[in-house]
């Protein structure tokens, strides 16, 4: 009987060491992978929130300034188009072929 509980308090002991051990292994996973995850991102170089929204309002500048000169040339060329006083064409007649 005497065997058995030492038996039984030496597993015991193990399956702790072994749970112990496994629970390290998975913080010292989880910090590797943080740590991978923090190197893949910084070598994509990616852009900042602030950089992004100060791009995203010089396009949206950039694009309503385009509108507006889009408009005022339409208007510039709907004057040019616009005939003061058109001259009477004549017509001419086809040569005749022989």
């Amino acid at each position: 009987m005497q065997d058995w509980k030492l038996l039984l308090d030496d597993l015991a002991k193990m399956a702790q060491s072994a749970f112990g051990l496994a629970a390290d292994f998975k913080a010292d996973g989880r910090e590797k992978f943080k740590l991978g995850m923090e190197k893949f991102l910084r070598d994509m170089d990616l852009v900042t929130r602030q950089e992004f929204k100060a791009v995203q309002a010089m396009a949206e500048k950039a694009r309503s300034e385009q509108l507006a000169l889009s408009k005022r040339l339409a208007a510039l060329e709907g004057k040019q188009a616009k005939p003061t006083k058109a001259k009477a064409k004549t017509k001419s007649k086809p040569a005749k072929r022989r």
